[in-house]
C-alpha cells in the first residue's frame, strides 16, 4: 500500500514517475504475475484451478500413491498374462476356503477375485461347515458349474475352521494349496508371482505381503514384510497372507489341527518351518484382507479364542523344539513371546571399552554390577589410556572385585582392536560387548539375551537401547538407510507401536550394535573378531554381524532386554569416509537390498515409513 501510494502522488506533483514496486518472483503474486506473462489469461485461470483444487481436495494418501506407482496396470496384467501361459512349471494350486454363515457380497468378491487370475491352473476347494443358509448352497452349485476349478465339499455339522480347512484339503488335488478367507480378496496377480516364484525352486513355503480392505471397498494398511524370519514367526503369525504350501509338507506335517481355531494357520506355519528346506518371500501385496465388524483384521483383540490358540500353538512348538520355557501373550495385541529357562548359566565375558569420563563409566559398571541378576559373569574393563585421576582411582577400586579385571590399551583409538584383544583375553563362553555410556534397567536383561544366544543358529543377540529421556535409540539394525546403515527407530517414543510392532517383539535384523551385543565366543574367534583394519571406529559390528549372516547364522534383536544408551557420548558421530566405502563396496548387495527391510521401506528414515 505504501508503495501505490507514493507512485501516485508524483504523478500528481509532476515529478519523474518511479516504476511499481515488483511482487517477489517466490510469492503467491509474483507466480501469478509470471504465469499471466508466460501463459496468458487462460494459463493463469487453470493454474488458479488447479491450486484451488489442490487446497480444496484432499491429498492422496502415501498408500495410494506408492500403488499408483507400483502395482501393475490392465496393460502390465495382460502381458503378465500373456507370460503365465508360458511359464515352464504349471502347478495346480489349490484354494482352500472354510465357508460358514459367509455374508453374500464379501463370499462372491472372494470366488470372483479367484476366478479373475491370470494364472489359470488352480481349483478353489469350498468346504461348507455345517448347516448353511440355502442362498449359500446355490451360489456355490452355481458357480462350480459355470467354472469346473470350484469344488465343493459340506459337512452335516459345524467343524469349526481348523476341521472345514482340513476339509477343503482332503479335496484339494493341487501340488502346492493357499489359504483364503471367504471374505478376503487376491490381486489379479497373486497366483501367477506365485508360481513365477516355484520356477526357480521347490519351495515349502511361499508367502507375500498384504493389506486391508474397508467395507467401503478402500485398501490401507499395508504390511511389507521381512522375508524369511523365524524369530519373529515366533512372535507374531506375520506370514499370515497370502500363505500357499507344498501340499506334501503340509501332510508330512499332519496338516490342520483341531484345537487351534482361529490360530489353525499360525500353528501350521510353525510345524511346516521347523524342517522346511526353502521359505520365500514375494514382496507384493497379493492379498486383501477385509476389515469386517467383529473381524480380527479391524480389531485384533476381537476374537479371543485366537489368542489363546495361538498361546497354544506357541507352547507347542516350544515342547516340539525342545525349548524349556511357556509362551506368553506380547505387550502390543496379536504379538507373543517365548520365555525361555536356562538349564545352565554359562559363563558371560562383558567387554567395556573407555577412557576417562567416569560420569559414564561409573554408572555402567555399579549398574552392571549390582542390577543384573545374572551369576556367571566377569567383566573386563578395557583402559584407553585414562589420565584423570578420579577414573584411576575408580579403576583401582573396580580390580578389587573378583569379578572384574582391567585391561590396559595404549596407542590410537580403534574399537575393533581393544575389543579383539579383550576378547582374547576372557574367560567366558559368551562375550557381551558394551558401551561404556551404556547402563542397565532391569535384572533379567541378560538372562534373556543368553537364552536366545543359546540356540546354535545363533550368531548374535542385539538389545533395546534407549536415550535417557526414554526415546528409543536402537531396536534393531537396517541397511541402507543412510548410506551403509541405521539404528531402526531411532529417536521415536519407546512405547510407540512402531510398524506392526517392531520394536516390542524378538526378529531377525541384518545387524544389531555393539552397544549392547552378545555373541558366542567360539563363534566370534572362528570368524576373526572385529575388523580392525580397515573398520577401526565404525561398522565393525554390523560388518561383523554380516559376516555371521553368510555363515548362515541368525542375528536377533531382544526387546526383553533395555538398557539406556547416550549414543557415542565418548567418541562422538564422525565417519571416516574410508569405512563408509569399505562397508558400501564389501555389503554392496546387501545394503541395497536388505533382507530383514522390505523394498518398499523408505531409505531415508529409520522407522519404517512407506518409500515413494
Amino acid at each position: 500500500m505504501y508503495a501505490f501510494s507514493n507512485w501516485t502522488q508524483a504523478i500528481t506533483c509532476g515529478a519523474p514517475v518511479p516504476p511499481p514496486t515488483q511482487p517477489d518472483p517466490g510469492s503467491l503474486l509474483g507466480r501469478a504475475a509470471n504465469t499471466w506473462r508466460t501463459a496468458g489469461a487462460v494459463g493463469l485461470a487453470k493454474r488458479s484451478l488447479a491450486f484451488v483444487r489442490r487446497r480444496v481436495a484432499p491429498a492422496p494418501a502415501p498408500y495410494d500413491v506408492w500403488r499408483q506407482a507400483n502395482e501393475p496396470g490392465p496393460l502390465e496384467l495382460r502381458a503378465l498374462a500373456h507370460a503365465a501361459g508360458k511359464l515352464r512349471r504349471r502347478p495346480v494350486v489349490s484354494l482352500l476356503v472354510p465357508v460358514y454363515q459367509p455374508d453374500a457380497r464379501w463370499l462372491a468378491r472372494a470366488v470372483q477375485s479367484v476366478r479373475a487370475q491370470i494364472y489359470d491352473n488352480w481349483e478353489l476347494c469350498l468346504a461348507l461347515d455345517g448347516p448353511q443358509a440355502p442362498w449359500v448352497a446355490r451360489s456355490l452349485g452355481h458357480w462350480a458349474q459355470l467354472d469346473s476349478r470350484i469344488c465343493i465339499t459340506s459337512s452335516e455339522r459345524h467343524l469349526g475352521i481348523a476341521g472345514a480347512t482340513s476339509a477343503a484339503l482332503s479335496i484339494a488335488t493341487g501340488s502346492y494349496v493357499g489359504l483364503l478367507d471367504q471374505d478376503d480378496e487376491l490381486s489379479h496377480d497373486a497366483l501367477y508371482r506365485v508360481v513365477e516364484q516355484l520356477q526357480a525352486e521347490q519351495a515349502d513355503l511361499v508367502y507375500s505381503d498384504e493389506d486391508k480392505l474397508t467395507e467401503d471397498g478402500r485398501r490401507v494398511d499395508p504390511f511389507f514384510k521381512p522375508d524369511w524370519s523365524p524369530h519373529l514367526l515366533q512372535s507374531q503369525m506375520y506370514t499370515s497372507h497370502l500363505s500357499v504350501y507344498r501340499r506334501e509338507r503340509v501332510q508330512q506335517a499332519g496338516g490342520f489341527r483341531c484345537g487351534f481355531d482361529g490360530s489353525q494357520d499360525y500353528d501350521l506355519a510353525l510345524r511346516v518351518t521347523e524342517d522346511a528346506d526353502r521359505v520365500v518371500h514375494i514382496p507384493r501385496i497379493l492379498y486383501h484382507w477385509r476389515q469386517t465388524p467383529g473381524s480380527a483384521a479391524l480389531d485384533p483383540c476381537a476374537k479371543q479364542y485366537a489368542v489363546d490358540s495361538a498361546v497354544r500353538a506357541l507352547d507347542s512348538a516350544m515342547e516340539r523344539r525342545r525349548v524349556a520355557g511357556t509362551a506368553l501373550r506380547g505387550t502390543l495385541p496379536g504379538t507373543y513371546r517365548w520365555v525361555r529357562e536356562l538349564d545352565q548359566l554359562p559363563l558371560v565375558s562383558v567387554l567395556i571399552p573407555t577412557r576417562d569420563r567416569l560420569e559414564l563409566l561409573r554408572p555402567c559398571v555399579d549398574s552392571l554390577l549390582t542390577i543384573t541378576d545374572y551369576p556367571a559373569l566377569e567383566v573386563l574393563v578395557i583402559d584407553h589410556d585414562s589420565t584423570e585421576p578420579s577414573t584411576l582411582r575408580y579403576l583401582s577400586e573396580l580390580e578389587a572385585d573378583p569379578r572384574v579385571r582391567v585391561l590396559r590399551y595404549s596407542g590410537r583409538f580403534n574399537f575393533s582392536a581393544m575389543n579383539n584383544m579383550a576378547a582374547r583375553a576372557a574367560r567366558g563362553e559368551q562375550l557381551l560387548f558394551m558401551n561404556n555410556d551404556a547402563a542397565v534397567l532391569s535384572p533379567d536383561w541378560l538372562r534373556e539375551m543368553v537364552a536366545l544366544a543359546k540356540d546354535p543358529d545363533v550368531g548374535a543377540v542385539g538389545a533395546k537401547l534407549l536415550y535417557p529421556d526414554g526415546r528409543l535409540q536402537h531396536a534393531g539394525v537396517i541397511l541402507g538407510v543412510g548410506g551403509v546403515a541405521a539404528n531402526a527407530f531411532g529417536h521415536v517414543p519407546s512405547e510407540w507401536p512402531g510398524y506392526f510392532g517392531a520394536p516390542h517383539v524378538t526378529r531377525n535384523y541384518s545387524a544389531v550394535t555393539a552397544a549392547c551385543l552378545l555373541t558366542p565366543a567360539s563363534l566370534f574367534r572362528s570368524v576373526g573378531g572385529f575388523d580392525e583394519d580397515a573398520l577401526p571406529v565404525a561398522f565393525n559390528d554390523v560388518d561383523y554381524c554380516l559376516r555371521l549372516r553368510k555363515a548362515g547364522k541368525l542375528v536377533v534383536y531382544c526387546p526383553e532386554a533395555v538398557l539406556t544408551h547416550r549414543e557415542s557420548a565418548t567418541r562422538g558421530h564422525d565417519l571416516d569416509p574410508a569405512e563408509v566405502t569399505t562397508m558400501r563396496v564389501r555389503w554392496k548387495d546387501w545394503i541395497e537390498d536388505d533382507p530383514f527391510y522390505s523394498p518398499h521401506l523408505c531409505r531415508e528414515r529409520s522407522d519404517f515409513w512407506i518409500r515413494l
